[in-house]
Order: C-alpha cells, then structure tokens, then sequence
C-alpha cells in the first residue's frame, strides 16, 4: 500500500492535480474568552461578517469531493461557537477525512461531545494555559474556563469509555 504523501508525489510527477493533504478551516472569529494574548477581544474583528452555515457545509462538501486528506478546524475564535462546525465534522467523517480540532473547551455540551465520539472524530487538542484554574483564567480572562474545559476533557473519556470508541484522541 503507497502512502498518501507519496501518492500525492507520484501524481504531480504524472502531471495530475493532486488534492490537498490537509485544510485549516476557521469557522469563526468569536469567542467566548478574554484571553490576553489574543486580538480577538481587542475588537480588531468586530463587524467582520461570518461565512453562513450554509455555505460552510457547501465548502466541506467541495473538499471532500476533492479528496483533502486531513482537516484541521480551528481559527481565530472558538470554533464550536460556528452552528456549522458539528455538521461539517460529520460530513468529513463520512466522506473518510480524518478531523482535528483545537478548543477552548468550554462550549462542548453532552449533545455535541457524544456526536464527536459517535462519527468517530479523530482528535481533539484542548487549548490549556496552566496547571490550575489560577494560572488558566487568568491567561483567558473568564473565570471558571479551567474547570469547563477540564470537566469537557472528562465527559469525552467517559462517553468514550461508555461507547467502547478510542476516538477522538
């Protein structure tokens, strides 16, 4: 079995048009934190519309017609915030895209983390600034976003557990 990179390779060697191994999506640029090192507070974004919903799905759908490879949704704010991020995971997961995702992880609810597990989402980085909600809050500047995105990690060990899925990772 050839690899996807050499794949790719021997293909623009025959002259084809590969598609892209991977695609960086940013659903959204609102967050819901404060955090210090980041622009998004300072309002730099404000009044910036957002992409629909709608035609973020129409996009997931031209990249996996392509064939991309890997997906990486993340972006300037916090992507779960984006109504079209949990249907755009499905949709690359049926079409076989492997998906990552960094998060805040305070957003997630039982709802959306179950259908991560469920589509068998592949990886999901959460976002942490320090060892204890000390530190954490006050890089993110919302009090309490620790314990949120730490008790976010739990749930997703426990209905992993639950369903017998190591995904995501």
């Amino acid at each position: 079995m050839i690899s996807r990179p050499l794949e790719i390779l021997c293909r623009w060697e025959a002259g084809e048009v590969p598609p892209p191994e991977e695609v960086q999506l940013y659903p959204t640029n609102a967050c819901n934190l404060k955090c210090v090192f980041c622009v998004t507070p300072t309002g730099f974004y404000c009044g910036q519309q957002e992409v629909p919903e709608d035609r973020w799905l129409e996009i997931a759908q031209e990249l996996c017609d392509l064939g991309v490879g890997r997906v990486l949704i993340s972006g300037g704010g916090e992507p779960l915030l984006s109504p079209a991020t949990v249907p755009m995971m499905a949709l690359f997961k049926r079409h076989g895209t492997y998906g990552r995702m960094i998060t805040n992880g305070t957003v997630w609810n039982d709802e959306s983390i179950r259908a991560a597990v469920k589509m068998g989402w592949d990886q999901v980085t959460f976002s942490i600034d320090g060892p204890d909600a000390k530190t954490h809050d006050g890089l993110r500047g919302v009090s309490g976003c620790f314990d949120s995105a730490v008790s976010t990690i739990r749930t997703f060990g426990r209905m992993r557990k639950k369903s017998g899925s190591d995904a995501p990772r």
